[in-house]
């Protein structure tokens, strides 16, 4: 992880547990739908974490199938919380961010 606000999940299946790790900064350079800059602190970093892999690592289930998009249902439940927009290359191709890529993960639309 690189100095700027990030997070990372890591699936330990041999052990039945998950790491998260976050650097407990602020990312700067996460846009909302509209490619507009939102707050994206520390406790983001760790929602999305959380909600949009980690327990569904540990359940072994699928939710949307991309974190984003299971951060923005959380996101929706916060005071003046904007949904995040998905992340996107250089060319502006959205870029995959799968939830669960772990083992046997299995569709959940009920998480």
């Amino acid at each position: 992880m690189e100095e700027n606000g990030e997070g990372a999940s890591y699936d330990n299946w041999q052990e039945d547990r998950v790491d998260v790790y976050i650097t407990g900064r602020e990312c700067e350079t996460i846009k909302n739908k509209q490619g507009k800059k939102i707050k994206h602190d520390a406790g983001h970093v760790l929602l999305h974490e959380l909600i949009g892999h980690a327990i569904l690592m540990l359940r072994k289930k699928k939710d949307t199938g991309n974190a984003i998009d299971n951060e923005n249902k959380a996101r929706k439940e916060l005071p003046g919380g904007e949904l995040r927009g998905q992340d996107k290359d250089e060319k502006g191709k959205t870029l995959p961010h799968p939830d669960n890529d772990g083992r046997g993960a299995t569709k959940d639309n009920d998480a």
